[in-house]
C-alpha cells in the first residue's frame, strides 16, 4: 500500500517511529474526502508561489523552472490534477512530495521556503470559499430570476394569507414570491459581503509570524485572484470567522429555501391543492399507488436544517485555544465544503421546481368561501366610514364573528343588521349602516386593491416592488461578474507567468 505520508513526518527526524495505524486511518494524513475539495487550491498555490518566490529571487529561475514543468505533469494527468494528489498523498504538502520525487530534495525542498502548513491550508480553504461563494451567488441569483418571472406572472392571482395557520387576509402569489425575493436578495448581499470581507490571502503569513525570506505577498494574492494580502500574520493564519460566517450565511439562505419548500408543501397538500409539482420532481409510493409526494421539497427543507446544525458544530468546534486548531480545522471546512454543495443543489432544485410549478388558481380562491377573512377590512370600514374608535370596532366585529359561528352560520350570510347587533351587544352604540355595505368589504380583489401602503399587494404598490427587484438583481449581477471576470483575469495571468518559465 502506497504510503501517503507527507516527507516531513518520515520517521528520523523529530519522531522516532512512523505514524500509527490507529491515526493513519482516521485522522492523519487527513482522509482523502476531507482534503479532496481544496487540493485545486493547493495546486493553484504551489504554482503562484513558485512564481513568486523565483520573482522575489528567492529561489532561482532555474529551479522554478524545472519545479513548475514537472506540476505542470499534474494538470496532464488524464484524471486532472485532484485526482493525482490524492494518489501521491501528502495532503496540502503533496506537490513537494511528487517534486521530490521527481527532482530530489536539492531542488523541491526549496518549494516551501516562507511557507508553512498553516497558511498552505488557510490559503487553500480560502481559494476555495472565495470560489464556492461565487458559485453559489450565481445559482442564487437565478432562482431571483425565476421568482421575479413568477411574480410578474401572478401578480394578480388571489392567495389566502396565512397566520398562525389560520386564514387572515387575501393577498396574491405575486406578493408573496416578492416576498421571498426580497428575503433573497438580502441573502445574496451576505453573501457578496462575506466575499469582499475575507478577499485578502494568508499567503505568506506561514505559521505564526510570517518568515525572514523576503516574500511577496500581494504578488501571490494578485496571483491567487485576491485583492488584498493579509494585514496581520497570525489572524491570516489562526482566524476562525471567515469558515462561521460562511457557515451562517448558508444557513440563513437554505433556512429562507427551506421555509418557501415548507410553503410549497402544505400548499401542495391534498386538503389544500393550491399547486403541484411536475411529476418529475415527485416520487410514488410503494404501497400507496395514489400518492405524489413531493421529495423534491422535502430534500430542500432537510438541507436547511443539516446547515443550521452544522453551523451549530462550528461555533463549539472552532472556540478553541486560537493556534491548536490544525486537523480539527480540517474536520469543519468539510462540513463546509458540503454546506456549500447542498446549498447549490437546493437552489438548482428550487429553481427548477419553480420554474414548472402549476398554480391552480380555482383552487387557491376556493379557500375564501366560507371564510372570515374580510374581517379586518370590516372593522376597518366602521372606523373610516362610522367613526368608531379601532378597539370598538375590532372587538364588535369579534363579537360579530362569535355569534355567527355559534348560530352554525356561514360569514357569507352576514348582513348590515347583524354588523349593528353586534356592535350594539360590545359598545351599546346604535349604528344604521347603509345598504351594501358588508358586501363593499367582502371583496377579496377589493381588500388586495386597498393595500396601497408602500409594500403591499396592490398592483401598483407591487409594480414598484417587481422594478425595485429588477434593479437589486442586475446589482448583484454586475458585482458577480466582476468576481467572475477578476478570478478568470488571475488563472490566465499565473498560466502565463508559468508558460513563460518552463518555456511554454
Amino acid at each position: 500500500m502506497q504510503d501517503k505520508t507527507p516527507a516531513f513526518q518520515k520517521p528520523g527526524g523529530r519522531l522516532k517511529e512512523p505514524l500509527r495505524p490507529e491515526l493513519t486511518s482516521v485522522a492523519y494524513p487527513v482522509p482523502d474526502e476531507r482534503i479532496e475539495p481544496v487540493l485545486a487550491a493547493v495546486h493553484r498555490f504551489d504554482k503562484a508561489h513558485v512564481v513568486m518566490l523565483a520573482e522575489a529571487g528567492v529561489i532561482a529561475e532555474a529551479d522554478a523552472a524545472k519545479m513548475l514543468q514537472a506540476l505542470l505533469e499534474l494538470d496532464r494527468d488524464p484524471d486532472g490534477p485532484v485526482a493525482a494528489r490524492l494518489r501521491i498523498g501528502g495532503g496540502n504538502h503533496s506537490g513537494e512530495k511528487f517534486l521530490t520525487a521527481r527532482l530530489g530534495e536539492a531542488v523541491a525542498g526549496r518549494i516551501h521556503a516562507g511557507r508553512s502548513s498553516g497558511d498552505i491550508t488557510a490559503t487553500a480553504n480560502r481559494i476555495t470559499q472565495q470560489r464556492a461563494v461565487a458559485r453559489t451567488l450565481g445559482h442564487l441569483l437565478e432562482l431571483r430570476r425565476t421568482l421575479g418571472a413568477l411574480a410578474r406572472r401572478e401578480r394578480d392571482t388571489l392567495l389566502m394569507g396565512y397566520s398562525h395557520l389560520q386564514h387572515a387576509l387575501p393577498t396574491t402569489f405575486g406578493h408573496y414570491w416578492l416576498s421571498c425575493q426580497e428575503a433573497l436578495a438580502r441573502d445574496a448581499t451576505r453573501l457578496i459581503e462575506l466575499y469582499h470581507r475575507f478577499d485578502f490571502c494568508p499567503a505568506g503569513a506561514a505559521v505564526l509570524t510570517g518568515s525572514r525570506f523576503a516574500l511577496r505577498p500581494q504578488r501571490t494574492a494578485e496571483l491567487l485572484g485576491f485583492s488584498r494580502a493579509f494585514t496581520n500574520s497570525r489572524d491570516a493564519t489562526w482566524s476562525a470567522d471567515c469558515y462561521l460566517e460562511a457557515f451562517s450565511a448558508l444557513a440563513v439562505l437554505l433556512n429562507d429555501c427551506g421555509r418557501m419548500a415548507e410553503d410549497l408543501l402544505l400548499w401542495a397538500s391534498a386538503e389544500l391543492g393550491f399547486v403541484e409539482l411536475a411529476d418529475g420532481f415527485c416520487i410514488t409510493s410503494s404501497i400507496l399507488p395514489q400518492k405524489k409526494n413531493p421529495i423534491a421539497l422535502e430534500h430542500i427543507r432537510g438541507v436547511s436544517s443539516l446547515a443550521a446544525g452544522r453551523l451549530g458544530a462550528a461555533l463549539a468546534g472552532f472556540r478553541a485555544i486560537t493556534d491548536s486548531i490544525v486537523i480539527d480545522r480540517y474536520l469543519f471546512t468539510s462540513e463546509l465544503w458540503r454546506t456549500f454543495a447542498d446549498a447549490d443543489g437546493a437552489l438548482v432544485l428550487l429553481t427548477a421546481v419553480l420554474k414548472d410549478l402549476k398554480i391552480h388558481r380555482e383552487r387557491a380562491a376556493g379557500a375564501f368561501r366560507g371564510s372570515w377573512y374580510w374581517a379586518s377590512d370590516l372593522a376597518a370600514a366602521l372606523v373610516l366610514e362610522y367613526g368608531l374608535p379601532w378597539r370598538t370596532a375590532q372587538l364588535s366585529v369579534s363579537t360579530l364573528v362569535r355569534t355567527i359561528e355559534d348560530a352554525a352560520r356561514a360569514p357569507e350570510t352576514v348582513k348590515e343588521v347583524d354588523v349593528e347587533a353586534a356592535v350594539r351587544e360590545h359598545a351599546g352604540i346604535g349604528l344604521a349602516l347603509r345598504e351594501g355595505f358588508v358586501d363593499a368589504v367582502r371583496d377579496p380583489g377589493a381588500i388586495v386593491r386597498s393595500r396601497v401602503v408602500s409594500g403591499g399587494p396592490a398592483p401598483e404598490d407591487l409594480e414598484a416592488q417587481l422594478e425595485a427587484a429588477d434593479a437589486a438583481l442586475r446589482a448583484d449581477g454586475e458585482a458577480l461578474a466582476a468576481i467572475v471576470k477578476r478570478h478568470e483575469s488571475a488563472d490566465r495571468t499565473l498560466d502565463r507567468c508559468v508558460a513563460e518559465r518552463v518555456g511554454a
